[in-house]
């Protein structure tokens, strides 16, 4: 959106806060409401960062009704291993929505020629579309394993995913099995 937005540095800590307007990224322009963004991203260890994010604006021009999104979250990096965590929060009107995950993964440096990294992960999340609604509740966990197929991550890989899908309302969500090969050029 176009807007306004303020940087504050230091050693530790980030403090970013920005006025836009507008209906979002690539829509047409028929929301001229504000929107008010507020991010804080704390280092206090390298291994680690922690953030806290804040946003409330008027986005859908037929109701008028305010949102409000708010997140906490850490991620960061040590050695091989990888790992992040989220919870937020998201509010229009009367509705309110929950969402958390968690996620770990260890990169794996091999001495094949073909295979240059195996990254098995873990990630759990859990969404509630409306939290006064009972027995909504969806929860996914994956195990899933990657193999680097480059020396540069990300570039040309194989990921194959085991889903396991709950949800709270008993009806069925089947668990999936998938395979990805992905490329970067």
């Amino acid at each position: 959106d176009r807007g306004i937005q303020a940087t504050y540095k230091r050693s530790y800590f980030d403090i970013i806060a920005a006025v836009m307007n507008g209906a979002g990224q690539n829509k047409a322009e028929t929301n001229y409401n504000k929107s008010l963004a507020l991010r804080v991203v704390g280092r206090i260890i390298p291994q680690l960062q922690v953030s806290g994010n804040y946003y409330t604006g008027k986005n859908n021009p037929a109701d008028k009704k305010k949102d409000v999104f708010i997140n906490f979250g850490a991620r960061g990096k040590a050695g091989g291993w990888e790992y992040a965590a989220e919870i937020a929060q998201q509010e229009h009107a009367a509705l309110t929505e929950h969402s958390f995950y968690v996620f770990a993964a260890y990169d794996w440096k091999t001495t094949t020629e073909y295979v240059n990294m195996i990254t098995p992960a873990f990630r759990i999340e859990g969404y509630d579309p409306d939290t006064d609604l009972e027995y909504n509740f969806q929860q996914r966990y994956t195990l899933g394993v990657t193999f680097n197929l480059n020396a540069e991550k990300y570039v040309n890989r194989v990921m194959l995913n085991y889903e396991i899908n709950e949800d709270e309302d008993d009806v069925t969500v089947d668990d999936l099995v998938r395979l990805e090969y992905m490329v970067k050029f």
